[in-house]
């Protein structure tokens, strides 16, 4: 329901800051773009940068990958335009990998398989 209300109640409410957050980034074709707010299943940008936002996307804090994201335009609010993730990929703290990791309870130069 809060999605209804004007950027300044939110801002009064404590919601949302007026600026936005100097942290968190999405990154388009080589752009920056500065994160005014983020919830669960999107964020908003400032107006002027919306235009160049599209598609696939990738979601900072600081210089930290949260994630990547495929996003879509949902909605107009003042001075933000709000966008919704299609799909979030998390990235991982680690590269994935293509092969069953040894269990504990076999030795690691023990025998691939029990015959």
């Amino acid at each position: 329901m809060d999605e209804y209300l004007s950027t300044e109640i939110r801002t009064s409410l404590g919601e949302v800051s007026a600026s936005p957050s100097k942290r968190l980034m999405v990154v388009s074709d080589g752009r920056r773009i500065p994160v005014c707010r983020r919830w669960k299943t999107g964020f908003s940008v400032g107006e002027e940068n919306a235009r160049h936002l599209r598609g696939l996307v990738e979601l900072y804090e600081g210089d930290q990958l949260l994630g990547w994201c495929l996003v879509c335009h949902e909605a107009a609010d003042g001075a933000e335009q709000r966008f919704e993730f299609k799909r979030f990929v998390g990235a991982g703290e680690t590269a994935p990998v293509d092969f069953e990791r040894m269990s504990e309870d076999v030795p690691a130069d023990g025998p691939i398989r029990m015959v």
